[in-house]
């Protein structure tokens, strides 16, 4: 019986610290996707860009 009533006070407190950091930990999975995605899709219009431009520069020549 003591151990029971050790162990509840333990599982009220650590029940939303555990809830916050999951919450924090989805959030940061959230951001870290947008910026990979963010970087990718500026990396994609960078080349389209230089391959754009190298087009353009040998119909020129």
């Amino acid at each position: 019986m003591p151990n029971n009533t050790i162990m509840k006070p333990i599982n009220v407190t650590v029940a939303p610290t555990l809830r916050k950091s999951s919450d924090a930990r989805m959030w940061n999975d959230i951001v870290l996707l947008l910026l990979n995605l963010s970087f990718k899709f500026f990396i994609s219009v960078e080349n389209f860009a230089l391959l754009f431009q190298n087009y353009t520069s040998f119909e020129t020549e």
